[in-house]
């Protein structure tokens, strides 16, 4: 994941001036800005002021920026309270809602409280979203955003018992008797059709077990059912991606696993590894990857994990 470094605070960065540098005392990781008053910061006293690029020679400096945020007289810099970005968030879930996923899919049900909240105290404005998939794919309720976290979860838990029993979710009369699951229709769905903010910060975050087809395969094909057609490539929502500036949080498995119609050799493909040639989606514009295997094991809190990627992107930082 990509974040600010050091060598943001050195003379003659990209992002440097010729004014002095100040910091927001009050987010988690300092945003460094030159001239003004920082983003996210509520107020001048939010704001912590660095030495110029030529300072007084004489005067004593403090040489690093925990040395200079100590200087600061008397302030508990862990007591004060959060500051809000100015800009809205679109956080759009894209849940692979099969039948091996009813444990990660009750975690965020019983997430949605603390991510609603968490997000509502990092933004101004957010928009959750959600898009529902197996071998086929839907937006939930057209992508509109949800009016409170009991809808969101409602959803969540609608779609989990609706693709039950292998049920496709919009194909009739189709089942989902095979391995892959169709991410790439889902997360066009989203780039799509979701109506993302051009102003907003947009994450989205997909959630599945096993790997995907490419157009112009086919899904849960066989010989008693023609099958469901994929519709994209990778490179297609790579592109989408990129030039939408989506930030990815994927939680897939890194391993190869069994399931229920055969096995997955290729779990890794285009979230933790490069496929055809391009980068994971999580790299393709600074996202993060999380391995399924370690929520399923209890190592990871997935709301808990969704919730810290939607906070490390607020008030400008990583795209």
């Amino acid at each position: 994941m990509r974040g600010l470094s050091m060598e943001t605070l050195r003379p003659g960065s990209r992002h440097a001036a010729r004014g002095a540098s100040t910091i927001c005392l009050s987010v988690l990781s300092p945003l460094v800005f030159w001239g003004g008053l920082a983003a996210g910061c509520a107020d001048e006293d939010e704001m912590l002021t660095l030495p110029a690029e030529n300072p007084d020679p004489e005067a004593p400096q403090a040489e690093s920026v925990v040395e200079a945020a100590a200087a600061q007289p008397n302030e508990d810099m862990r007591e004060r309270a959060p500051v809000q970005c100015q800009e809205p968030l679109d956080l759009t879930l894209v849940l692979d809602v099969s039948t091996s996923m009813g444990g990660e899919l009750g975690a965020i049900a019983d997430g949605v409280d603390a991510l609603w909240a968490a997000a509502q105290s990092d933004y101004t404005d957010v928009r959750f979203r959600m898009v529902a998939f197996v071998d086929d794919a839907t937006t939930v309720d057209n992508c509109a955003p949800f009016e409170s976290p009991e809808a969101m979860r409602d959803a969540v838990v609608h779609w989990q018992r609706f693709a039950s029993g292998n049920r496709q979710l919009v194909t009739p009369g189709l089942s989902n008797h095979d391995c892959p699951e169709n991410s790439l229709d889902a997360l066009a769905l989203a780039l799509k059709s979701c109506d993302l903010r051009p102003e907003a910060r947009k994450l989205i975050v997909h959630i599945t077990d096993d790997t995907f087809v490419e157009a112009p395969g086919f899904l849960s094909q066989g010989s008693v059912q023609i099958g469901i057609p994929v519709e994209h490539t990778y490179a297609d929502i790579a592109t989408l991606v990129t030039e939408q500036d989506v930030y990815v949080s994927v939680f897939a498995l890194r391993e190869p696993r069994a399931c229920g119609a055969g096995g997955s050799s290729e779990v890794a493909s285009g979230f933790f590894t490069p496929r055809g040639g391009i980068a994971p989606l999580p790299e393709l514009v600074g996202g993060n990857a999380t391995d399924l295997r370690r929520v399923r094991d209890g190592e990871v809190d997935l709301a808990a994990a969704i919730i810290a990627d939607s906070s490390a992107i607020k008030c400008g930082g990583l795209i």
